[in-house]
């Protein structure tokens, strides 16, 4: 008796671990993986609660009630949201759904409100761990607003160091580490055997392709001066994919690095970033686990302090910080 209690479980793993259980093992811990991930409904209708359905109703929600309020009292506004309303076939039907408007709605809220996010992040830590580039961006700003009296337009763009700065920024830290494209044809990479038929999704890594040495030496410091006009014309323009490339680059690529030039300006006007005793070194240790490039921890403490000090134009001056 003694002897079948040792070695039936043992027999019952040799069975299990034998192709044919294994296959079958597999193939259902694939199916529920499936099943829980990819098909919520199945969930659902045993009783357990969606976590993204708060988010989807809030969203669905506004959408609904703005085009409802749009329909009954049409507005000249121009935004997103009016552009999808007004596309209509040639009997001046509505093309795009509700749903469809929603669901480009919460895609360009997440793609630039979190992106934007990443950069400023990012930005604020590069400037904060690089005092001597900080220094200059302010003096740069402090000249331009002195000169237009205001934050304005045109000011903003009368700034190429911030420009670099921020250039450099998304080089170290793209805020999305792959890309894809799809092949229209068949075609086979210039010097290389590899042929990619029609069809094919490739991957790309901006990531990788910016933090490779053969595209920029010591890739790892921060130096905005890759970015001055000459040393971008020595570069092959696709080893710098922050918005991608080509005619499916990042539509909102100006909008966005006009109002993080803005962010910025604003905030440096006013104060000077330091890191903090526990600020890591550059570069910034990252989550790996996020989809949108994050620091590690969510965080990157950093000391926001006043530029209490005038000039006689009345420009802030750096803060000594004893």
């Amino acid at each position: 008796m003694l002897g079948w209690l040792l070695t039936a479980p043992l027999a019952v793993l040799s069975w299990l671990f034998s192709p044919v259980p294994l296959t079958v093992i597999v193939l259902l811990c694939a199916w529920i993986y499936r099943t829980a991930t990819k098909n919520f409904d199945f969930w659902k209708s045993r009783g357990v609660p969606d976590p993204q359905q708060k988010a989807i109703d809030f969203f669905t929600d506004v959408v609904n009630k703005t085009i409802d309020y749009r329909d009954k009292h049409p507005t000249s506004s121009r935004d997103f949201l009016q552009l999808m309303m007004d596309t209509k076939d040639k009997d001046g039907n509505r093309i795009l759904t509700s749903k469809s408007i929603m669901a480009q709605a919460v895609l360009f809220f997440i793609g630039g409100f979190d992106t934007t996010a990443s950069l400023l992040t990012f930005a604020a830590y590069s400037l904060a761990t690089h005092p001597e580039i900080q220094e200059r961006v302010q003096e740069e700003t402090d000249e331009v607003l002195s000169k237009h009296g205001a934050l304005t337009y045109d000011a903003v763009h009368e700034m190429p160091y911030l420009d670099q700065v921020l250039a450099e920024t998304l080089r170290l830290y793209p805020p999305f580490s792959r890309t894809e494209r799809v092949a229209t044809k068949d075609y086979t990479l210039p010097g290389t055997d590899i042929r990619l038929p029609t069809g094919t999704a490739v991957q790309m890594s901006p990531f990788a392709i910016q933090r490779d040495p053969d595209n920029y030496p010591d890739p790892l410091r921060f130096d905005p001066d890759r970015f001055l006009p000459e040393e971008r014309e020595r570069r092959h323009p696709c080893v710098y994919l922050p918005f991608g490339s080509g005619p499916r680059v990042c539509i909102a690529t100006r909008f966005a690095l006009f109002e993080a030039k803005v962010a910025l300006v604003a905030l440096l006007k006013q104060a000077t970033l330091k890191p903090t005793s526990t600020t890591p070194p550059p570069p910034a240790p990252l989550d790996k686990k996020s989809f949108i490039l994050s620091p590690e921890g969510q965080k990157l403490p950093l000391l926001v302090v006043p530029r209490s000090k005038t000039d006689g134009a009345g420009r802030c001056l750096r803060n000594e910080v004893r």
